[in-house]
């Protein structure tokens, strides 16, 4: 069981217990981004080797990631990333957790939102909060993320949830 997994799981519970959601709020739930990374490898990167993570345009975007992944030609060169910018720039949206294995973590972008998110996300389930310096739990700096991204272009909160394993 993966990330998309638990978000599959989740959409089954909200339709059998909608009254758990508020009226006010719209939920979008992507469980899969990456149909080609889960289905025929088990790796980061789409059917033309570009790591979706790190597609996005950010201040700080660059063509390679860390441990040398591509991060394509170009920001949103990808369909993946360009789905999430139309959702992202379609509606208002107020919050965006990106989910991902392994590491039982919660970690915020770098904005007072994103780190509220990231505390609350920590405290309910007992994850481990990163701060949003990155590179002292991964040992190097994301950048290019639908997250940053997002909380650049917004200024609402993006926080990522590392699972505590690929299968739980």
């Amino acid at each position: 069981m993966g990330s998309h997994d638990l978000l599959e799981r989740l959409v089954i519970e909200i339709k059998q217990h909608p009254e758990e959601v508020s009226k006010d709020l719209k939920l979008i739930i992507i469980p899969i981004i990456n149909p080609d990374g889960l289905y025929e490898r088990k790796d980061k990167l789409n059917a033309n080797g570009v790591n979706l993570d790190l597609n996005f345009g950010t201040k700080v975007w660059r063509n390679y990631g860390p441990e040398g992944t591509y991060a394509g030609p170009e920001p949103f060169s990808e369909p993946e990333s360009k789905i999430i910018k139309d959702i992202v720039e379609k509606n208002n949206i107020i919050q965006m957790i990106s989910f991902h294995s392994m590491g039982a973590l919660s970690v915020p972008e770098d904005n007072k939102p994103s780190i509220d998110l990231a505390e609350w996300y920590a405290q309910k389930s007992g994850y481990t909060y990163t701060g949003p310096d990155t590179v002292e739990y991964f040992g190097y700096e994301y950048f290019g993320t639908p997250t940053m991204w997002f909380a650049e272009k917004t200024g609402n909160a993006g926080s990522s949830v590392e699972l505590s394993s690929h299968s739980s």
